[in-house]
């Protein structure tokens, strides 16, 4: 009798485990995700501390569909960045496809496609890219417009803020020649903080990939995350996240409808 208590305990016990998500591969597995503190509207934190955004709301609507638990852990891009090339995090909830990250991470398909723009102020004498050769220029420190301003070598004068919103009203209030940042982003906040002084010049990187990154190997969780991706976007699920958040600001055709 005692033998079998034993095995009827663990049996239970074994049944009880898999009803709650645990950590590992496969379904039901705990995704400790890294993201942006203040990268609205794509991913922020609210003033009660929660993560909101575009990106908050797709990758949770993935993991219910795919199955999986997140545990979000928000904080300054460049840190975030940092710990998910490390290996300290199972993923990102946004980040920039480039040859060069790719290295570091893998990437899933894109889920939207941003423009890149140059934002300058309406009295300036800075009319294309091209002009701001040696000039003073706001990037997001650790951005893919900070890479690339550094990888192209255009100025050796890089202002480097914590978030884009610290990028335009920098710009605004008079200082420095441009910033480098989304087109959409950059009518956010325009809109939002009513700044009226500044404007969109001519696309730096059209089409830049903004995806979900995983930790580098992790193949079963990139393959997770486009699956659920691609339900997403077949149940009208992904369409109406992505209108609740960008709404008037969008340009239809900077998004992916398919794989």
């Amino acid at each position: 009798m005692a033998v079998i208590f034993f095995i009827c305990l663990h049996i239970n016990y074994a049944a009880a485990a898999d009803n709650h998500p645990k950590p590992g591969k496969g379904p039901d597995r705990i995704v400790t995700v890294g993201t942006d503190h203040d990268y609205p509207p794509f991913e922020y934190v609210d003033e009660q501390g929660t993560p909101r955004g575009f990106n908050i709301d797709l990758l949770k609507s993935i993991a219910e569909t795919m199955g999986l638990t997140l545990k979000i852990t928000t904080g300054p891009w460049k840190k975030i960045r940092s710990a998910i090339e490390n290996g300290q995090f199972d993923m990102v909830s946004g980040m920039y496809y480039s040859p060069e990250r790719d290295m570091k991470v893998d990437f899933s398909v894109p889920f939207i496609l941003v423009h890149q723009s140059m934002f300058t102020r309406d009295d300036t004498d800075v009319h294309k890219f091209s002009d701001l050769k040696n000039r003073e220029i706001i990037v997001q420190a650790g951005d893919i417009m900070h890479d690339y301003v550094l990888s192209n070598q255009i100025t050796p004068t890089i202002i480097a803020v914590n978030n884009p919103l610290d990028a335009i009203r920098l710009l605004a209030s008079g200082k420095h020649d441009a910033a480098l940042l989304p087109n959409l982003q950059g009518q956010y906040f325009s809109r939002k903080y009513d700044i009226t002084n500044i404007k969109a010049v001519e696309p730096v990187i059209p089409g830049q990939k903004y995806c979900f990154a995983v930790a580098e190997g992790d193949r079963e969780l990139v393959d997770m995350l486009d699956q659920g991706l691609s339900i997403l976007k077949a149940s009208g699920k992904y369409q109406k996240i992505r209108e609740h958040w960008f709404g008037v600001l969008e340009d239809t055709n900077q998004l992916l409808f398919h794989h």
